[in-house]
């Protein structure tokens, strides 16, 4: 039910989130380069525009607003700047894993609404590990500027093995629980040596 998940969100936001470049993935490193570790005035003004739309579909009567959106891992400053109370939830894994499994989500996005033929595996693992690690060199360079009270680091394998206790480190309650199996994520042979090879490198 989140509008930054669906149709329009997947396009307003297409060169705005980790994922970006579903709809144009040739051009997906550069955009990436431009739009997500860059900001202006103009995309200021309609990213706010974008979060009171979202806050209007599903927010009514609610105290919090979750946003699932790897581009503000670039955006402390700009997050922090409107909404200064925000909390930031920063989920821990492996490298290899995260950027198998942004491959294997933006190749499937890629397929169901790309404009552009998809690019091999191999380069959608050159491309995604470089903006893995760009996303959170620029996390790292802002985090200080969170206070320590609005900032929950959380492990990946906690969240997987311990669903509830870790989810409620986040919040204090937990108003409905539901299973959880996730879903194999496998590259071909070549595309995972070559990922497994980026990773050890940096």
């Amino acid at each position: 039910d989140d509008p930054q998940e669906d149709e329009l969100g997947l396009a307003r936001l297409t060169f705005d989130t980790n994922m970006g470049g579903i709809a144009f993935p040739r051009d997906y490193l550069a955009n990436f380069l431009r739009h997500v570790l860059e900001t202006s005035t103009a995309y200021e003004r309609q990213w706010l525009t974008f979060c009171r739309l979202t806050w209007l579909h599903d927010g009514a009567g609610k105290s919090h607003w979750l946003i699932k959106n790897s581009v503000h891992t670039a955006r402390v400053r700009l997050v922090l700047k409107h909404f200064p109370r925000a909390r930031f939830v920063l989920l821990r894994r492996s490298p290899v894993d995260s950027i198998r499994s942004l491959v294997q989500v933006k190749q499937r996005l890629g397929a169901l609404v790309g404009l552009q033929p998809l690019p091999d595996p191999h380069t959608q693992v050159e491309e995604t590990a470089t903006a893995h690690r760009e996303l959170l060199e620029a996390f790292e360079a802002s985090r200080h500027l969170i206070p320590s009270q609005q900032l929950l680091e959380l492990d990946y394998d906690d969240l997987i093995s311990q669903p509830l206790q870790a989810v409620e480190g986040i919040y204090t309650r937990i108003d409905r629980a539901r299973s959880y199996t996730a879903d194999p994520v496998q590259l071909p042979p070549l595309a995972e040596r070559r990922l497994q090879e980026l990773v050890k490198a940096s």
